[in-house]
């Protein structure tokens, strides 16, 4: 068995809140929680002794465990190097245990938030009161103590698969970093607030976009990389449960064969898992999810590597690019993507049609994309090469598209292999004469393959009078129409 650098000891006094996923666990008479200090403390000395050197407190909820800070101070006494308490949180608004808590050796306090307001919040734990208590305690911790690290969890739910991103919102405004989106493993039958992983991706994506729109670091734990729709190393499943010691081990109910693993939080894989490039990279889906739903319309993650090699040095050639720039364009398209909204696709600059192939391939949004070149030598390469394809492409350009046809597309997509002067302001006028044909939610993405000048940046700033303009990643400008 692989060394697990955590291990745990679970205490269950009883908690506060009445949660849709746990339900309120009723407090524990006296010999019941003697029986639990027993444990924790047989725990405490085995996985010393195993060469454990990180506590995870966890169990519902500790931090109403009335000895909890002598706790957290024996821990430490025993050579421990590093404590984290997972809490509700609640009862830090409380200044004397606040202040017990801060000058104890407590390294990490890890408490979950399931939404950016109380009435969100309020309706997973089914407790009035409970975000305010949560956040005015959160907050007194990061104002009184440097040094106390904190972690934030967001479990995914019907009650709050829309605040994804009014969350993560709230995690910049509180300077937070260290926070992660998960999903809960369901373990007494009840679905009723449980969102299925085929279902997932409507909430969750937008979410994830979000994060890469503007560098945050957000984690997302348990869900497989065909739900957020590629790999990024934000996404994490293949998490294991701690080192849960002799003594704090699941329920007879839910053990398995696996040491720590409770049998609700088994994974397993799809038939399309054998298809999916990162199929080394992922556990799965949870087995009670996908047998119960199915994977859906999910798509498995395609091979990138058979993708490149299926391009040639003369196709490359012909997009004034080479082989070897193959993964960095790649790179630039897997971000690219995200932005491209469903519907028709206008792809000015497209050569051989290699994002439209790409779009084929990875995305499992429904995109309909006419290419517009104006190198003839592209456009006849890609039509005698993939004459068997579905792209429509056409040799033309900016000046010659029908100014009533502009208002038929969803997104436009300007590539830009050189970003001179000539070819910023033809961008510009093209922008300004066809401003009025556009569609007022249209999205335009402008791609610079080369570096962006100060030229270019100045030129498309000239523009904020009628669009919205973002930069994203230095490589390509979002302009939507100012309504």
């Amino acid at each position: 068995m692989a060394y697990k650098e955590w291990g745990a000891v679970i205490l269950k006094p009883g908690c506060s809140n009445y949660c849709v996923f746990c339900r309120m666990i009723p407090r524990v008479d006296p010999r019941e929680l003697k029986k639990q200090e027993l444990n924790v403390a047989k725990n405490l000395v085995d996985l010393k002794m195993q060469g454990v050197n990180n506590i995870d407190i966890s169990g519902n909820d500790p931090i109403e465990y009335d000895k909890i800070v002598p706790l957290i101070k024996y821990i430490k006494e025993l050579g421990f190097d590093f404590i984290q308490l997972s809490t509700h949180g609640r009862n830090l608004s409380n200044e004397k245990l606040l202040k017990e808590i801060i000058d104890s050796p407590l390294n990490k306090l890890r408490i979950p938030l399931y939404g950016s307001k109380p009435r969100t919040h309020d309706a997973v734990t089914q407790s009035d009161g409970s975000f305010e208590e949560t956040l005015n305690g959160l907050k007194k911790v990061m104002g009184k103590n440097k040094n106390i690290e904190i972690q934030i969890s967001f479990l995914i739910m019907d009650q709050n698969k829309n605040d994804v991103i009014d969350f993560i919102k709230l995690m910049k405004e509180l300077k937070i970093s260290d926070y992660y989106i998960s999903i809960p493993f369901i373990k007494n039958d009840d679905y009723s607030y449980y969102v299925p992983l085929k279902d997932l991706r409507n909430y969750i994506r937008p979410a994830f976009v979000y994060t890469k729109k503007y560098s945050l670091q957000a984690k997302f734990m348990e869900i497989p990389f065909c739900v957020l729709g590629e790999y990024n190393e934000n996404i994490d499943n293949k998490t294991l449960p701690p080192n849960m010691g002799e003594h704090c081990q699941p329920r007879k109910e839910f053990k398995t064969e696996i040491k720590d693993m409770p049998s609700y939080r088994l994974k397993k894989k799809a038939a399309m898992c054998e298809n999916c490039e990162y199929f080394d990279y992922c556990d799965g889906f949870p087995a009670n999810d996908i047998d119960m739903n199915g994977t859906g319309n999910l798509k498995p993650i395609q091979n990138k590597k058979k993708f490149i090699d299926s391009i040639s040095e003369e196709e490359w050639a012909q997009n004034g690019h080479t082989k070897e720039d193959a993964e960095i364009i790649l790179k630039i398209y897997e971000d690219l993507i995200s932005f491209i909204l469903p519907g028709k696709l206008l792809d000015l600059g497209c050569g051989t049609g290699i994002f439209s192939r790409y779009l084929t391939t990875f995305s499992d949004k429904k995109i309909n994309t006419k290419g517009i070149d104006i190198n003839p030598q592209a456009i006849e390469y890609a039509e005698k090469k993939y004459q068997n394809s579905k792209q429509k492409l056409k040799i033309a350009n900016l000046f010659e598209l029908e100014p009533e046809s502009i208002n038929n597309y969803n997104s436009i997509l300007i590539s830009v292999g050189d970003t001179d002067k000539s070819f910023t302001s033809n961008i510009i006028e093209f922008l300004n004469i066809n401003y009025k044909n556009f569609k007022k939610n249209i999205r335009i993405i402008i791609l610079c393959y080369d570096k962006i000048n100060i030229d270019t940046r100045e030129k498309i700033a000239d523009l904020n009078s009628k669009f919205k303009i973002e930069l994203i990643n230095n490589k390509f400008f979002i302009l939507e129409k100012n309504i």
